[in-house]
């Protein structure tokens, strides 16, 4: 969850370079928000990000693993993405194998940032 006053506050504390998985928010003066994800620092492409809240849209991040958008009412809003992580394995609780972890990510904040 990120609880910000003003744009620049958002620039401050946007990105965590403790999480793997991260969904990076910024604004522009114009109100248009713009989202990044990232995998262990890099953008991830073609990745499904989810919005929901007042605004609700089903995105798909570009190249830079970005995706860009205009919020159609002001409220709180989440963002939700995933990525998987094809390394197959066995679970050490339950013994069973698996072929790739889940990674998910939720961003909760209010838009626009005024």
């Amino acid at each position: 969850h990120i609880e910000v006053d003003s744009m620049a506050d958002l620039k401050e504390v946007a990105r965590s370079e403790k999480l793997d998985l991260d969904i990076v928010p910024s604004q522009s003066a114009d109100g248009e928000t713009t989202l990044q994800v990232l995998w262990n620092g890099d953008p991830v492409p073609d990745r499904k990000l989810t919005v929901r809240g007042p605004t609700h849209l089903d995105l798909k991040t570009d190249k830079e693993g970005k995706v860009t958008f205009r919020t159609t009412k002001a409220g709180l809003h989440s963002f939700l993405t995933s990525v998987e992580d094809e390394t197959p394995g066995t679970d050490p609780v339950d013994e069973k194998d698996y072929v790739k972890i889940r990674h998910q990510s939720t961003l909760v904040m209010e838009l626009p940032v005024k």
